[in-house]
């Protein structure tokens, strides 16, 4: 199995990470859950492959999961490689996309420690609710700036804590956690706290973040699984989650 170690092992802190989502994922099996993808996008996957351009030579998934958007992207590529930070997803992921008749390549490592590949390496970037996960949220995105090649796409979704609802929840004094209900403490078993999210996005802090890394946001997306097209129309009040597009000057 191949790992990354581009600045050493992973901290203690990241130990722990790696072994909350092998629990939480614990016996998953291979396949795909059926999207419908000739509509307006109602949750991350959908949107994240609405997003994605309509060629590329070679894509990046952080964080991809079971292989299900790189799985449905597949054919506007030439070349996919994902990453994962738990051992058990990256074998399903890599049973997933075995079949695909283009080179596959499903990394077991955390983007903070660096992946073993030349600067701008990927002419597409993408990370789906991953962003909120990492601990060093700006060496995460130095690495990510060193493999986007010049002009590439970073495809981010994320959720929104400036979402309607949320605000409300603040304005009562309750906290406005993105995935655990009960202010982030009713998760899953063996999930850490609000499903371990470290860090929480709008619109306008995501694209200060892109700004800060020098890529340009050419897009915005606002989605949800109700009256979701209409979410686009005011997406940092509407949309429950963050779905942005840079390029990389």
């Amino acid at each position: 199995m191949k790992t990354l170690a581009r600045t050493g092992g992973p901290s203690d802190l990241n130990r722990r990470l790696r072994n909350a989502y092998d629990r939480v994922y614990a016996g998953e099996k291979q396949g795909f859950p059926k999207l419908n993808l000739n509509r307006w996008p109602r949750h991350r996957w959908e949107a994240m492959i609405h997003a994605f351009p309509p060629s590329a030579n070679r894509v990046l998934e952080i964080g991809c999961g079971n292989g299900v958007v790189l799985h449905h992207v597949a054919q506007r590529c030439k070349a996919i490689t994902g990453i994962e930070i738990s051992p058990d997803r990256c074998r399903v992921a890599r049973g997933n996309l075995a079949g695909l008749n283009k080179p596959v390549e499903i990394l077991q490592g955390n983007i903070e420690h660096g992946i073993d590949q030349p600067d701008g390496s990927f002419d597409v970037i993408m990370w789906a609710d991953v962003i909120a996960h990492v601990v060093d949220l700006f060496q995460a995105m130095r690495e990510v700036s060193r493999l986007l090649s010049k002009g590439g796409t970073l495809i981010t979704s994320t959720p929104n804590i400036a979402y309607l609802p949320r605000r409300f929840k603040l304005l009562l004094g309750k906290f406005p956690a993105t995935s655990g209900a009960n202010e982030g403490f009713n998760v899953r078993p063996g999930e850490m706290y609000d499903g371990g999210h470290f860090h929480y996005f709008t619109f306008s802090s995501l694209k200060t973040l892109y700004q800060r890394y020098g890529l340009q946001v050419v897009r915005t997306i606002g989605f949800g699984r109700i009256l979701s097209r209409l979410r686009n129309a005011l997406p940092s009040l509407l949309s429950g989650s963050v779905l942005m597009v840079g390029r990389k000057a």
